[in-house]
Parts: structure tokens; C-alpha cells; sequence
């Protein structure tokens, strides 16, 4: 079985209907969206301004903190709830720390948006 199917296999609604539209041929849009299969719908005509709409918003966020919280998803998946908070505590501390958190607060007492760097 290959990796994809098993992650497919997690949401066996989200697969079985992505098998059944694929098929048969049919849009599958506002379903895919009720179910979990997708997370954001764009117009025919237009994906790459929706694609680049969530870019956008993604590389306004602090970059490590960004890495951190990906790192975090990830590794949940195999990691106990007790391991799972004890390495997001561990990751907070560390993001208290940093350039961008200092950045995130002097932003937001000035009204402004924050200009992260990464660091």
C-alpha cells in the first residue's frame, strides 16, 4: 500500500468519495470541501489568485515559529498527547526568545503590522 493511500485511508468518507467523482467524472468541489478532502475552493478561472491569496498569508506569519508549528503537526501524529504537549511547551519557550516575538509585540502596542525576519 502505498503512502498516500494510507494517509487517504485515515478519512475513508474523503477517499471513497474522491474514487467515486474521479470515476464517474463529476465536480467534486463543495463536497470535498464539507468533508475535510480540501481546504479552500477557488474560482474556475482563477486558482492562482487564491493560491497566491494563501501564499501571501502564510509568508506574513514568523518563519520559525511557522517551522516550529509544521514540526509540531508532523510529529503528533506518531506521539502520545503527554510527548505531543510537552515538545509544544518546549517550542514555546524557545519562540519567546526570539527577534520575531520581540517584533510580534513592539507591532502589535504600535498598531502596525510586523515585519518578521526570521531570527
Amino acid at each position: 500500500m502505498g503512502r498516500e493511500q494510507k494517509k487517504l485511508g485515515r478519512n475513508e468518507k474523503a477517499y471513497e468519495s474522491l474514487r467515486e467523482s474521479m470515476k464517474i467524472g463529476t465536480e467534486i468541489g463543495a463536497p470535498a470541501l464539507s468533508i475535510g478532502l480540501v481546504n479552500y475552493l477557488a474560482d474556475h478561472d482563477k486558482p492562482r489568485d487564491k493560491a497566491n491569496e494563501i501564499a501571501k498569508n502564510i509568508a506574513s506569519k514568523p518563519p520559525r515559529a511557522l517551522r516550529m508549528t509544521k514540526r509540531l503537526i508532523r510529529n503528533a501524529q506518531c506521539a502520545t498527547l503527554d510527548h505531543a504537549m510537552q515538545e509544544a511547551a518546549a517550542f514555546q519557550s524557545l519562540c519567546n526568545y526570539t527577534e520575531d516575538h520581540m517584533e510580534a509585540l513592539s507591532a502589535m502596542f504600535e498598531k502596525r503590522k510586523p515585519q518578521f525576519l526570521g531570527k
